[in-house]
């Protein structure tokens, strides 16, 4: 089944503890389609690098919809672009690579993904191919 990124579509995602690095984060938000992230990159291109990632944060405030993010005292941490960068940088990647399509979502512990076997083939194919998830996921669909 091919799946198509509509209006209003929204994902729920999931990115597992690294040890040592950050915490666990659990999010829904609206992927990217591929002309958005497009339009992004070639943005990125013309900055400096200091200023890249405060243009993902403005992306990834327009794209995550809620998170579970908290203060060490339980507060919950508001979704804006000064919170998105003071995300630990592999935090960060992450769920710019989640949100973008890059690679898929953790499966949350004790929940297995209804397509894992998929995803994960389709992760190996887009890798070896230099491509993203979602495009791997549409060429696989287009063989079938």
């Amino acid at each position: 089944m091919l799946d198509l990124i509509r209006d209003g579509y929204t994902q729920d995602g999931y990115i597992a503890a690294a040890e040592r690095l950050h915490g666990e984060l659990s999010f829904s938000f609206r992927p990217m389609l591929v002309d958005q992230r497009d339009a992004l990159l070639e943005l990125l291109e013309k900055k400096p690098a200091r200023e890249r990632s405060r243009y993902i944060a403005l992306q990834l405030v327009k794209q995550v919809q809620e998170w579970d993010a908290q203060e060490p005292g339980g507060a919950c941490v508001p979704l804006d672009v000064t919170h998105l960068k003071m995300l630990p940088p592999n935090l960060f990647n992450a769920l710019f690579n989640i949100v973008a399509g890059y690679v898929a979502s953790d499966a949350k512990p004790g929940q297995e993904p209804e397509n894992a076997s998929d995803d994960y083939e389709a992760e190996l194919e887009a890798l070896a191919a230099g491509a993203s998830l979602g495009e791997s996921k549409e060429r696989r669909a287009e063989k079938n």
